[in-house]
């Protein structure tokens, strides 16, 4: 077995983000779909998160045959459709606890360069739900996030193509 490896199954894992809310090492994975989905992955050593066989929680080429993924195989924990104007997922980032409002604790906002929007992913259990964050940022956007200092506060910081290269950021 070589060691080298630390998980299988992704397509173009284009970003990972770790957590600094948690004492243990934790970090989602961005993994660019190819036709249909686009998915956010734990990162679990040894995992195989199915590609080419499962884009997101489906079938590869599939957007009706998306249950149980086969033994060995470990589905995402959040993947949308292109359907909806996004096929990109880019950046992403956790939300320092204790700068934003408690609502905002363990939060990741993860972002798609093609619609130019941000997206809020907030869990509980096992059951994840992304909401709109920002919008209208323009495609060729928000191909990275961080959180950086701002005055006593924490910002979202992001890089765009949109409108020149710029790197913007959003206060609470």
């Amino acid at each position: 077995t070589c060691q080298e490896i630390f998980a299988t199954g992704l397509r173009n894992p284009f970003r990972i983000a770790f957590n600094p809310n948690v004492t243990s090492t934790q970090f989602y994975i961005n993994d660019v779909g190819q036709n249909m989905w686009e998915e956010i992955n734990v990162g679990q050593a040894g995992a195989d998160y199915g590609w080419n066989t499962r884009e997101g929680k489906c079938a590869n080429g599939s957007s009706t045959n998306c249950g149980t993924p086969p033994s060995g195989l470990t589905n995402p924990i959040h993947h949308y459709q292109h359907s909806n104007g996004c096929s990109s997922i880019t950046g992403g980032a956790f939300i320092p606890n204790g700068y934003w409002p408690a609502s905002y604790n363990n939060a990741y906002i993860f972002s798609d360069y093609v619609c130019g929007k941000l997206f809020l992913l907030k869990g509980s259990g096992s059951s994840y739900t992304a909401t709109d964050f920002a919008t209208g940022l323009g495609n060729s956007s928000a191909a990275r996030l961080t959180f950086g200092p701002d005055g006593t506060g924490q910002s979202l910081n992001y890089t765009t193509f949109a409108g020149g290269c710029q790197v913007r950021l959003i206060r609470y």
